[in-house]
């Protein structure tokens, strides 16, 4: 999947390459320094998204991992790690879910069969 993701973005940056090219270079028939211009322009916003996709990946919260053992005081620390995630998402703000029974009995927007599959058997 990582040489996957590679490729596509090597793809694409060559395809970002010949388009900054082909503007450049229309913009330099006009005036060389439209093209200096249309150059810079085009490469600050391009190096500006990539920033941006860049930092917002990274802003994400690391993945919740289900406990391993069934220890009681394990089952706490994720469901107190889950409820301080769900509370953070607006969607979630207003629900209560302080109880392994509100959390499972809580309308997911996924399937109950997704939310029977990713709690119900580790956590009971």
């Amino acid at each position: 999947m990582k040489k996957i993701l590679i490729a596509l973005a090597v793809c694409v940056a060559g395809l970002l390459a010949t388009a900054v090219d082909q503007l450049v270079g229309l913009a330099s028939r006009f005036h060389p320094l439209a093209g200096q211009i249309t150059f810079w322009i085009l490469v600050s916003a391009i190096a500006g998204a990539a920033l941006f996709i860049l930092f917002e990946y990274y802003r994400l919260p690391v993945t919740l991992a289900l406990p391993t053992d069934a220890s009681p005081g394990e089952q706490r620390r994720y469901l107190s790690l889950l409820r301080r995630r769900l509370k953070s998402n607006p969607r979630f703000k207003q629900q209560s879910l302080e109880s392994i029974d509100e959390i499972q009995s809580f309308k997911w927007p996924w399937g109950k069969e997704d939310n029977e599959a990713a709690v119900a058997g580790r956590m009971e």
